[in-house]
């Protein structure tokens, strides 16, 4: 074990150690040249939390077909993955709030991201040149994305961008040669220049009644270009208030009796009915297997979920918590191990 920032060994994998926390800073292949297949990022190293994949640690992997990122990983830096051309798929943990710049720069194969809620930034250029990439989600923790963040990813044919997002940099989408439509969730962000260009033909801006920033037949970003636009009609949480028999402009804030005055924002996070019996149906944490786990429904596009542990109930993280992707009833399990003692598990949402 060390104690500072020297390299070490730890099976395939080059790390560093600050007394508290481990990098990994590269993955030294123990099989034939070019061949390494599926990899898993280990959580500890040295009995410590692995909470960086560091700049080039996986560079030109050009025989990494799938990679385990574990709930420990807060970030991921710059061009990590870069030039792995056979990945094809990729869930980065809830735990992780930035993705590097290039960070999966030209990974030709990939054809699923999945990005947990918990990141705030995506970084210049993260996924440029990913011509096979077509499923790309994007949570609502997510503030920024990069400039040419998905540039040149031909296979995408429309992107959802969360209300969230307050700010998209220059060619973010540009190059997407076969993206019809981008739905916005949430009022107009900044942009730069040529967020969406070289879109395929027919390509249009869409977005809800009532968001700022917005204007149709034509939307002029901040930035001077113009695109096509269409509104969708009400928005998700609208449509989810009137169908629960409320008026379509009533505050998420509002609180509600039967939630112990929680407001109405979790009624609709969840999919509950406010007026029916929230005891019976509010997500409740399980204990088994050495783990505590809470399915929640986290299928809302315009809600932030985040789940956190504490040992206290006073300091509350998301590290070491891992989400699973969304099953097909839009849920979300999320598990933290119980060693260690006494653990608690929370959710946040945000609107």
């Amino acid at each position: 074990m060390t104690n500072n920032l020297s390299a070490d060994t730890f099976g395939p994998f080059t790390y560093t150690n600050t007394g508290s926390a481990i990098t990994i800073t590269k993955y030294t292949n123990p099989g034939p040249v070019g061949v390494i297949g599926a990899v898993e990022i280990p959580a500890t190293i040295d009995g410590l939390p692995v909470t960086a994949i560091g700049d080039y640690a996986f560079y030109f992997g050009v025989g990494l077909t799938g990679v385990t990122i574990p709930g420990t990983v807060t970030s991921i830096g710059l061009q990590a993955f870069a030039y792995c051309y056979y990945l094809t798929d990729v869930t980065i943990p809830a735990s992780v709030t930035s993705i590097g710049v290039d960070a999966f720069l030209f990974c030709y194969a990939l054809t699923r991201v999945t990005i947990l809620l918990g990141i705030t930034s995506i970084g210049p250029s993260a996924f440029y040149g990913c011509t096979h990439l077509t499923d790309i989600t994007i949570p609502c923790s997510v503030a920024s994305i990069g400039s040419q963040a998905f540039c040149a990813c031909s296979g995408l044919t429309g992107i959802s961008i969360p209300g969230s997002v307050s700010s998209i940099g220059d060619s973010a989408f540009s190059k997407c040669t076969k993206l019809t439509a981008a739905t916005f969730a949430g009022d107009a962000p900044t942009t730069g220049s040529s967020v969406f260009g070289a879109a395929a033909d027919g390509f249009h801006v869409e977005y809800y009644n009532g968001a700022s920033g917005f204007t149709a037949p034509l939307w002029t970003d901040s930035y001077g270009d113009i695109y096509p636009s269409v509104s969708r009609g009400p928005s998700p949480s609208a449509t989810w208030l009137f169908a629960k028999g409320l008026s379509p402009t009533t505050s998420l804030s509002t609180p509600v009796p039967k939630l112990g005055g929680m407001p109405l924002l979790m009624a609709y996070a969840l999919n509950l009915n406010p007026s029916g019996n929230l005891a019976a149906t509010v997500p409740k944490v399980a204990v088994g297997g050495g783990q505590m786990s809470y399915t929640y429904y986290a299928a809302n596009t315009d809600v932030s979920y985040l789940v956190q542990a504490s040992t206290d109930l006073k300091t509350w993280s998301a590290a070491g918590v891992s989400v699973s992707a969304m099953d097909y009833y839009g849920n979300c399990t999320a598990t933290v191990p119980l060693s260690g003692g006494l653990r608690f598990l929370r959710l946040a949402v945000s609107h």
